[in-house]
């Protein structure tokens, strides 16, 4: 079978492990959603569609990477993943971006961050 079956096997995994199984991590990305791009109005609505898919990305990767699991600042990536792709894509390019990049104390994960923020922020202001 071509790669993109196993990739979607795995996605549907995942999604499962979102509902059902608990992550150490589940209560700081719980209280960090609301912290993350708090005036952008696709995560303003508590509980809402972009909070919704944010938790899921944030949750999928901790259960994927238990190593890892969730770090504080995360949410700011995969949040500004999720303004331009799906759940899905934001999940494995969080996944690409972070391999091997995220170790203690994270060095290097904030000035990649503002690296990609600032891509962002140009190609918007474009």
């Amino acid at each position: 079978p071509h790669l993109s079956v196993y990739i979607d096997k795995i996605w549907c995994l995942l999604q499962q492990l979102v509902i059902y199984e608990t992550s150490a991590s589940e209560l700081d990305i719980i209280r960090d959603i609301s912290r993350t791009f708090p005036s952008h109005v696709f995560f303003q609505q508590r509980h809402g569609p972009g909070q919704r898919s944010l938790y899921n990305v944030l949750k999928a990767y901790s259960v994927f990477d238990r190593d890892v699991g969730y770090v504080q600042g995360m949410g700011f990536l995969a949040g500004l993943l999720l303004l331009y792709m799906s759940e899905e894509d934001a999940f494995w390019l969080l996944v690409a971006l972070l391999k091997g990049a995220v170790h203690a104390p994270m060095e290097g994960l904030y000035l990649d961050c503002l690296w990609y923020s600032n891509i962002s922020f140009n190609l918007n202001a474009w």
